[in-house]
């Protein structure tokens, strides 16, 4: 009896290390097989980017002179941006002289004449909380005739409604004999009238000039 008890033991101790070997050759053939594919996906991904690298490769080199040409142009943007600053700020100040010229001729009133037109540019630098930028303000010198006070009173207003203009002041007026000639010929006036000479001084806005041509606001 001993010895039949001891066969069945190692039958089952047999089966059950075969059953633990069989068990630990299906992890192992399933390890086996994850990393084959595994190792076959990332073949699969390495080979599809080295593709497309080559892929991206030939297409650099087909727009690579596109690319040359922008970097060109490019340059030659940054070269004549300079310029193109000076010219675009030569026209402003030319279409700023131009309305200022225009609208000044709108303000004059009958029996108002200009003599002279001066201008005074005054340059400042600013604080260097605000950076220390230097910059300048114009003023217009306009002196000239009229016959009364009321219509030099009547040019400042119409100066006043310039937009090219912040302030106008008027620097002094002086009563003065004058001949005929100097009333601009005008028969109707008498050979002592009195006329006034006059300065106002108008300053320019700041800021940066309008674009384009007079706004033609301002009526006789």
């Amino acid at each position: 009896m001993p010895s039949v008890n001891m066969i069945a033991a190692r039958r089952a101790e047999k089966k059950r290390l075969e059953k633990l070997v069989y068990i630990t050759l299906l992890v192992i053939v399933g390890e086996l097989a994850l990393a084959l594919a595994v190792v076959g996906f990332m073949t699969a991904r390495v080979h599809a980017d080295n593709s497309r690298i080559r892929q991206l490769d030939r297409d650099m080199a087909r727009i690579q002179p596109t690319v040359d040409k922008i970097r060109k142009y490019e340059a030659e943007i940054r070269d004549l941006e300079p310029r193109l600053e000076l010219l675009g700020s030569s026209r402003d100040r030319t279409m700023l002289w131009h309305s200022i010229l225009q609208d000044m001729g709108r303000c004059m009133p009958e029996k108002t004449w200009l003599n002279s037109l001066a201008t005074t540019v005054v340059s400042s630098t600013d604080s260097p909380s605000s950076g220390g930028k230097s910059s300048s303000t114009a003023t217009i010198n306009l002196s000239g005739a009229s016959v009364s006070q009321q219509l030099v009173g009547e040019t400042m207003l119409r100066l006043n409604e310039c937009p090219e203009f912040e302030k106008v002041d008027l620097t002094y007026t002086q009563e003065l004999a004058s001949s005929r000639s100097s009333m601009g010929g005008d028969e109707q006036s008498p050979a002592n009238a009195r006329i006034l000479q006059f300065q106002i001084a108008a300053k320019i806005r700041s800021n940066e000039p309008k674009k384009g041509g007079s706004s033609g606001h301002v009526t006789d």
